[in-house]
């Protein structure tokens, strides 16, 4: 039997939106944070929490919802940038993540000491990986991805749908977050950002707010955490390296497919006067 394509795994990864967020007001509480950095079992925790009950944000809703992108840029500015987050108050992440229950992956985990300030009774949990064995998942994705020359070139000609998310990983993730120019500087800088995140958060958290996940470690840990009951279905186990990328290449595609057919609006009419005038000059 074939294996399932992205597609047929998540399908909720392509139910695109066009939702501007601005203004909007939280509708259900914040309850957990998941706090690994990307490439640390973020799909699998993003699946794990959403049984559990809590719907949970993960960076393929910006993907869907491409809008969002806007905010989350506008956020990393405000950190990394201009180092100034007094705009980063509830009322931003209620319009922002007011939607759901939990948060995981980047960029939503790098704001683990904003989004605590504004909700101070969340749960929080980290995963953590060998850095060495988490550095390969991330150069496979993320630093694939910034150098993929057609996700540049499609996302110059389609700036509001995946050039929003080019410069989302561009400035934001890269430059922002990494501090990381060029993929010579995200190489050399991406270990360290990794660690340091973990560390930050091992610091500032209380213990008895924060678990330390283990990845294989199944239902148990998690659901005596959240004091919630055992599902009776196994833990979410997403080979995320493969089918993310297999996504942001699907993703690419849907761009460029857009990208031609509203260019067919515009070139079949004319060359269909294009070949009249021929028609009408020759004759």
């Amino acid at each position: 039997m074939a294996a399932k394509s992205v597609r047929e795994r998540r399908p909720d990864w392509f139910v695109f939106t066009d939702i501007d967020r601005r203004g909007a007001s939280r509708t259900v509480p914040m309850e957990v944070l998941s706090l690994g950095f990307a490439r640390t079992g973020t799909a699998s925790m993003q699946m794990a929490l959403t049984i559990l009950g809590y719907p949970t944000y993960h960076t393929s809703r910006i993907v869907t919802n491409p809008p969002d992108a806007d905010l989350w840029s506008e956020a990393i500015e405000a950190k990394y940038t201009r180092h100034d987050t007094d705009s980063l108050d509830r009322r931003f992440w209620d319009a922002l993540l007011g939607h759901v229950s939990a948060i995981s992956d980047v960029p939503a985990a790098s704001f683990h000491e904003e989004l605590r300030a504004a909700y101070s009774d969340v749960k929080c949990i980290l995963v953590e990986r060998e850095v060495e064995s988490w550095y390969k998942s991330w150069h496979d994705v993320q630093i694939r991805a910034f150098g993929n020359v057609m996700f540049k070139i499609v996302g110059a000609i389609k700036p509001g749908f995946v050039g929003r998310q080019y410069r989302l990983l561009d400035a934001g993730v890269c430059r922002g977050i990494i501090g990381a120019s060029t993929t010579a500087e995200l190489e050399a800088k991406s270990r360290a950002v990794y660690l340091a995140h973990n560390e930050r958060v091992k610091a500032t958290i209380p213990s008895d707010r924060l678990l330390l996940y283990t990845l294989g470690s199944g239902w148990q840990p998690l659901c005596d955490f959240l004091g919630k009951p055992i599902p009776n279905e196994p833990f979410p186990n997403i080979n995320e390296t493969a089918m993310i990328n297999e996504y942001v290449q699907a993703f690419i595609t849907i761009g460029l497919t857009k990208t031609l057919r509203r260019w067919s609006l515009y070139a079949l009419p004319a060359v269909a006067i294009g070949l009249a005038w021929w028609y009408a000059t020759s004759t």
